[in-house]
């Protein structure tokens, strides 16, 4: 990898780190001030709807913290692949070549699987932000239609 990819795969991780902590954020952040909007209220039927947007940011923070652990996940495979090219360059060009075909396709194995998982997880966390704000929303509607204030 030339330095310029190194680089550009720096950035990438990092933007992508940092997209994943603003969600975190934003959804804790929905949690965080959907309660403070009830907390003085009794619970009724329509508070049903309160907890399933509830539910949904909790489950996007969930989403969050999971596509961080698998990209942390990443990060230790590629240090350890990593060392083990090092590790090779001390045996014959021959058993090396073929030990390192054997590391490559480990690594490419294993961190496709959490590339996989990232993409689900950045996928959960996304949509359930933008779902769980929606259905605060429509719960607000439901308040306003029952003439219920705060």
């Amino acid at each position: 990898m030339s330095d310029r990819e190194f680089e550009l795969t720096k950035i990438s991780n990092a933007a992508r780190e940092k997209t994943t902590y603003f969600l975190m954020a934003a959804s804790g952040s929905g949690i965080g001030f959907s309660l403070s909007q009830t907390k003085l209220e009794a619970l009724v039927p329509h508070h049903y709807i309160w907890l399933l947007a509830v539910a949904i940011w909790a489950i996007s923070f969930w989403a969050g913290i999971r596509l961080t652990m698998n990209a942390n996940n990443v990060k230790f495979k590629n240090a350890s692949y990593i060392g083990s090219l090092n590790l090779l360059k001390s045996l014959e060009a021959n058993e090396a070549s073929k030990l390192e075909s054997l590391a490559k396709e480990k690594f490419d194995e294993a961190v496709g699987k959490h590339q996989d998982r990232m993409d689900i997880w950045g996928r959960i966390q996304m949509y359930g932000l933008l779902l769980g704000a929606v259905t605060y929303v429509v719960w607000h509607l439901v308040r306003m239609s029952l003439q219920v204030s705060t």
